[in-house]
């Protein structure tokens, strides 16, 4: 079994400005996978948006979760008629984008045609 890469989760949007770095941890997170799952050494000063093992950074989608639940569907595929109306319906586009990167790296990893 040979490990993909990481997600990260948590991610804080500032001024529609995306901020890598929460904290932090990202960074740690950078450096526990190397150590902890890649068994390598990690990259002194190495940052997570320089991590090519970081597949995404995600943004919490804290208010989509609860309405995704509700209507039994991923939070990508959230319409108007759920409630997704206004910020939450560009934080719905911005994780259909968010999860199409992810699937499009998967891919790339996986060498598989999609």
């Amino acid at each position: 079994m040979k490990p993909l890469g990481y997600l990260f989760q948590r991610l804080l949007l500032v001024k529609n400005r995306r901020e890598w770095n929460y904290g932090g941890w990202g960074d740690q997170i950078s450096s526990a996978y190397r150590r902890y799952v890649l068994d390598l050494n990690p990259i002194p000063g190495m940052h997570q948006e320089d991590d090519l093992a970081c597949l995404a950074s995600l943004l919490a989608y804290r208010s989509l979760l609860p309405m995704a639940e509700e209507c039994r569907k991923p939070i990508f595929h959230l319409t108007a008629a759920d409630g997704a109306v206004g910020c939450h319906a560009e934080a719905v586009y911005r994780a259909k984008k968010d999860f199409s990167e992810i699937c499009k790296k998967l891919c790339k990893e996986l060498h598989l045609d999609c």
